[in-house]
């Protein structure tokens, strides 16, 4: 007895709608990181990743370390030539 025919893999996710992409650029130009614009939407962050690469949006991947930068210069060594050298 033949096997019966498989259907092709229907869409269970809604395609995206124009609000939506709109949306997602709006989040990403105020730098929003992905997971979060991801539960916004209610995708995954792959969803998220493959439709901004689509549209040409660049988006924050992980969280920025607000490490606060010594402005001191004093502690600074001047780059000598011998060291220099080493990374030539």
């Amino acid at each position: 007895m033949r096997e019966p025919v498989r259907r092709m893999h229907t869409r269970r996710i809604p395609a995206w709608s124009g609000d939506e992409v709109r949306l997602m650029r709006q989040l990403a130009m105020a730098g929003v990181p992905l997971q979060t614009i991801a539960t916004r939407l209610g995708r995954s962050p792959s969803a998220i990743r493959n439709k901004a690469t689509m549209h040409g949006i660049a988006l924050r991947t992980r969280a920025r370390n607000d490490i606060s930068v010594n402005t001191d210069r004093s502690q600074v060594r001047p780059l000598t030539q011998s060291s220099a050298s080493r990374w030539s």
